[in-house]
């Protein structure tokens, strides 16, 4: 199965969602550890942001699997029982469309996924979820990608905040 990366977003370059798209959600934080920003997660607070806009380079045939890697390190958690939930929206706009983006915005249906600590903190993680609801992101489209923790999720039982080091979009074909 072939794969190919189509775009890499750094933790240091997301921005805290203060809209918020998810009724009750709050912007992320960003911390530096090591001399790396990176975006922190609350383990209590459901907490989100927005990869910047980029448009979807015409390599994208869209004709494989649509998949977002996140990668992760928890900063205290060592429980590998434990996991923390993570969803990923997509927002596609083809130049021309009929979308007030001033007004609002036109996210599809959250993608979501599970990742255990890896044992201990400070290691990092992936955590690959699959885009479903991508919006019917076509490549040329103008895209969004939406990040949240999604800690009052029963399956969040992972304590202290996780760091959001990167996320790379890609196509499995």
């Amino acid at each position: 199965m072939a794969e190919a990366t189509l775009l890499v977003f750094d933790g240091a370059n997301l921005i805290p969602d203060d809209l918020p798209i998810v009724g009750g959600d709050g912007p992320i934080d960003k911390v530096f550890v090591q001399g790396m920003l990176l975006a922190a997660f609350d383990d209590t607070d459901e907490e989100a942001c927005f990869a910047p806009c980029a448009q979807m380079p015409a390599g994208y045939a869209g004709t494989g699997t649509l998949k977002a890697t996140l990668h992760l390190r928890f900063a205290s958690e060592i429980t590998v029982t434990d996991e923390a939930v993570f969803d990923v929206s997509v927002e596609a706009v083809t130049p021309g469309d009929a979308l007030d983006l001033d007004a609002g915005r036109s996210f599809d249906s959250v993608n979501s996924g599970e990742v255990d600590p890896p044992g201990t903190a400070g290691y990092m993680v992936e955590l690959v979820i699959t885009l479903t609801n991508k919006d019917s992101v076509a490549a040329g489209d103008h895209v969004v990608f939406h990040i949240r923790r999604d800690c009052d999720a029963a399956a969040d039982t992972a304590t202290g905040d996780v760091y959001l080091e990167s996320i790379r979009i890609h196509e499995d074909s």
